[in-house]
C-alpha cells in the first residue's frame, strides 16, 4: 500500500464531554455472588459484551483487528489496524478504564505501519510507557518493531528491530512482552513462538540490539503438549522466570536460563478443559501473591472466564487456591480464531484497591475492583470493636502483625494513630 492510503484514515474521535453514542453502562448480572473471600471483596465497575445479557459493544471481524489492550492510568487502549493486512493504518482504541466508555480513537503515525500486521499489540513497559508490536510470520526474515507510541498525538519511536535466525521450531511471533524501560534504551524483549516450543530474548543496550537468545523449553503443562500452541503471551517477572499462556495449553512458567517449567498447574478445579484463550496477569497484592488467567474459552457454556486464584506465603503452584471465576454470565462465545484473552491488575484508588480488567477480542471486556475492606484489620469482612482489639494486639505484639491491614491511615508504620483512624471509620467521621 502507498503511504497515502496508509494516511487516508480518520480519527473517530467524541467529542470532550459527551457520552458514546448508544452505550448503556451494564454490570455482571451476578455480581453479588463473588463472595467474601479471605477478607477481599469482588465488584464489578462495568461490563461490555456480544452476549444478549449486555449487547453493549460491537467488534469488526471478531476483533481480529483488535488484538492488543493495555491499560495506563485511568484509560484503557486497544491496538487497533483499519483492515487486515500488511502496512495498513494503525490507531489506538481508548475507553474510560471507570465506566467502559469509548473515548475517541488516536490514529498512530505511519511508521507503525510496518510490513506485516501492524499494531496487533499494545502494552506498557515498566515505566507506564505505552508500546505498539506487530506479528511477524518469520522472525528471522520480518522484524518484530518496538515503538514507543504517544498516547495523545500518535507518534511514535523506535525503540527496537528484532529478528532472530536460530528459531528451530515455528517462526512466527504474534506477541511479545518488554521488561525495563523502552525508553532508557536499556531493557529486555521476551516472546514465545506460535506453535512452537521456543522463548526468545533479546537485549537492548543503548538502543541497540546486544543479545538475542533462543531457549528450547523442555516440557509443556498439560504434559501431552508437544508446544505452546496458538499466539502465546509471554510475561517476564525478572531476566529468567517467565510466564507463558498459549492457546494450547496452562498458565506456566519457565526458567529461561535452563528452558525448564518452573511452575504450573495440573489436572484439577484451577484449570479447564476449556483452555483455547491466552491471557494472564501475575500480581502482588495485601501481602498475597495473585494469578488472574484465561479460564474458559469460545467452547464453554457460559464462553469465555477468568479464573483469580491466591496463593498467601509464595508463588508455589500447589499453593494457589481459588477465589472466583468471573464474568459470572461470561463475556461471550465467539471464536476469534487466535484465541487471545489478555487481562491486567493496576493500581486502584488507594493502597487497599486494585483494579482487574479483562478482554477478549470479539467477545468483550470488563474491569473489577479487588478490596480489603479499610479498618477490616481481623479480615471478617466487617469493621467494628472486634477491629480496634485486633489492632491494639497487633500493636502490642500480642498477636503477629497483619501490617498491610493494621496501617489503615497508610503512613507506612503501625501505632496508635492507626486506632484513631480506626475509631473514626467505625464512627462514619472518615471513609
Amino acid at each position: 500500500e502507498s503511504t497515502s492510503a496508509v494516511r487516508s484514515f480518520t480519527i473517530t474521535a467524541l467529542p470532550v464531554g459527551e457520552t458514546e453514542p448508544g452505550y448503556v453502562m451494564k454490570k455482571d448480572i451476578d455480581n453479588d455472588s463473588y463472595t467474601l473471600q479471605h477478607g477481599l471483596t469482588l465488584n464489578n465497575l462495568w461490563v461490555r459484551s456480544v452476549k444478549s445479557e449486555y449487547d453493549n459493544i460491537t467488534f469488526d471481524s471478531d476483533g481480529l483487528m483488535n488484538r492488543g489492550f493495555t491499560v495506563k492510568g485511568n484509560r484503557i487502549y486497544q491496538a487497533g489496524r483499519v483492515e487486515g493486512s500488511s502496512s495498513a493504518a494503525t490507531y489506538l482504541r481508548v475507553y474510560n478504564a471507570a465506566t467502559g466508555e469509548r473515548i475517541h480513537d488516536v490514529q498512530l503515525s505511519a511508521d507503525v505501519s510496518v510490513p506485516y500486521y501492524p499494531a496487533n499489540d499494545v502494552l506498557t513497559d515498566a515505566a507506564g510507557n505505552l508500546v505498539v508490536t506487530n506479528l511477524t510470520l518469520n522472525i528471522g526474515s520480518t522484524p518484530l518493531m518496538i515503538y514507543q507510541v504517544d498516547e495523545n498525538t500518535g507518534d511514535a519511536t523506535l525503540r527496537a528491530r528484532l529478528t532472530a535466525n536460530n528459531v528451530t521450531s515455528k517462526p512466527r511471533i504474534d506477541h511479545c512482552n518488554v521488561l525495563g524501560d523502552v525508553s532508557s534504551g536499556n531493557f529486555k524483549v521476551f516472546a514465545a513462538t506460535a506453535s512452537g516450543s521456543e522463548i526468545i530474548r533479546w537485549t537492548i543496550t543503548n538502543g541497540s540490539v546486544t543479545a538475542t537468545e533462543v531457549k528450547q523449553v523442555t516440557g509443556f503443562a498439560p504434559a501431552s503438549n508437544t508446544s505452546f500452541g496458538i499466539a502465546p503471551r509471554i510475561y517476564p517477572v525478572s531476566d529468567n522466570i517467565v510466564y507463558v499462556n498459549g492457546g494450547a495449553g496452562y498458565l506456566t512458567r519457565y526458567n529461561f536460563a535452563t528452558g525448564a517449567i518452573d511452575g504450573s498447574f495440573s489436572a484439577g478445579e484451577l484449570v479447564s478443559n476449556n483452555n483455547q484463550a491466552n491471557g494472564a496477569a501475575i500480581f502482588d497484592f495485601a501481602g498475597r501473591n495473585f494469578l488472574l488467567y484465561s479460564y474458559g474459552d469460545f467452547n464453554a457454556s457460559l464462553g469465555h472466564q477468568f479464573m483469580l486464584v491466591e496463593n498467601e506465603t509464595d508463588w508455589q503452584f500447589s499453593g494457589f487456591g481459588k477465589m472466583w471465576l468471573f464474568p459470572a454470565q461470561g463475556l461471550g462465545r465467539i471464536n476469534s480464531s487466535t484465541w487471545g484473552a489478555p487481562c491486567m491488575a493496576t493500581p486502584g484508588g488507594d493502597k487497599f484497591t486494585k483494579n482487574l480488567y479483562l478482554y477478549v477480542p470479539g467477545n468483550g471486556m470488563a474491569a473489577y475492583e479487588l478490596k480489603v475492606l479499610k479498618g477490616d484489620v481481623n479480615a471478617d469482612g466487617k469493621v467494628d470493636v472486634l477491629d480496634v482489639t485486633m489492632l491494639i494486639s497487633m500493636i502490642l505484639d500480642v498477636v503477629p502483625k497483619d501490617t498491610f491491614r493494621a496501617d489503615v491511615n497508610d503512613d507506612t508504620s503501625v501505632n496508635v494513630s492507626d486506632v484513631t483512624m480506626l475509631i473514626n471509620i467505625i464512627l462514619g467521621l472518615v471513609y
